[in-house]
């Protein structure tokens, strides 16, 4: 559970640096994840607490979330998929509905655990992360 965390703080923490450098007005990270709400909120809070960002974010279903980004894929209202079955972020990658981002971590995941452009990503727990629009 500990390294889970780490890699999505840590991505969660280089997208919010990578789009917001320069910028003095605070943003907000906006997430769509299909992740328990009390399992949400976990992770989540970390997040904020580590960063001092704030997060807003809806839960919804692997479905809904796949439904929603392809509904809003000309004005994306989330930066963040986190969460959800591997088959839906597979789904959305494919329709050209999520942006490839590669996470600077200090270990190398398994090659079968991401897309080769970087689309999706999970870790050895089956969570997904998908980035469906600039921070």
């Amino acid at each position: 559970m500990k390294r889970l965390t780490l890699i999505f703080l840590l991505a969660m923490v280089i997208v919010c640096f990578v789009f917001t450098t320069g910028l003095t007005q605070k943003k907000v990270l906006h997430l769509y994840t299909a992740l328990d709400t009390e399992e949400a909120k976990y992770y989540i809070e970390a997040f904020e607490k580590e960063t001092g960002i704030d997060v807003e974010w809806v839960r919804m279903s692997a479905g809904e979330v796949a439904a929603r980004v392809e509904a809003e894929s000309v004005n994306p209202q989330a930066s963040v998929w986190h969460a959800g079955s591997n088959t839906s972020h597979i789904s959305a990658a494919l329709k050209g509905l999520l942006e490839p981002y590669k996470p600077n971590t200090d270990f190398e995941l398994s090659e079968i655990l991401y897309a080769k452009d970087w689309a999706w990503s999970t870790s050895s727990d089956f969570l997904v992360s998908s980035f469906t629009s600039s921070f």
